[in-house]
């Protein structure tokens, strides 16, 4: 099916580092504001983090950055004024697509891969005891 693949850019990953052995994992946060996107996840996989961006996007997201261990992120949000009015506020995808791209040094790349369904091909209503 349609995917996101979670990639390094050729710059290379930033604004991440691994966690120490005792840091207590905290699954990835993100804040939305007018324009911009912000991060925060303690002690998490690269797999953890692109299942938090599929589900943000509302579409399956591979993590292929090979980047073994845990990291910690810390992507604060950004001051922002209020938007003038008529603004079209970037969509949840373009958000956290910039903030991949500007802060982490990551990108996602549209593609066609594996992705996991849950099929239900029966349905009955129990018997009485």
């Amino acid at each position: 099916g349609s995917v996101y693949f979670l990639e390094i850019e050729s710059s290379g990953a930033r604004h991440i580092t691994l966690a120490s052995s005792g840091e207590r994992p905290a699954l990835p946060f993100f804040i939305l504001g007018w324009t911009r996107a912000s991060l925060s996840a303690r002690a998490v996989t690269m797999e953890e983090l692109a299942t938090a961006i599929g589900r943000q996007l509302h579409q399956a997201t591979i993590d292929r950055t090979g980047m073994a261990g845990r990291y910690s992120i810390n992507i604060p949000p950004a001051e922002e004024d209020a938007p003038p009015p008529g603004f079209r506020r970037p969509s949840v995808a373009e958000m956290i697509g910039e903030m991949l791209r500007t802060q982490l040094g990551f990108d996602l790349k549209p593609g066609r891969g594996p992705i996991k369904l849950l099929i239900v091909d029966h349905v009955q209503r129990p018997s009485p005891n």
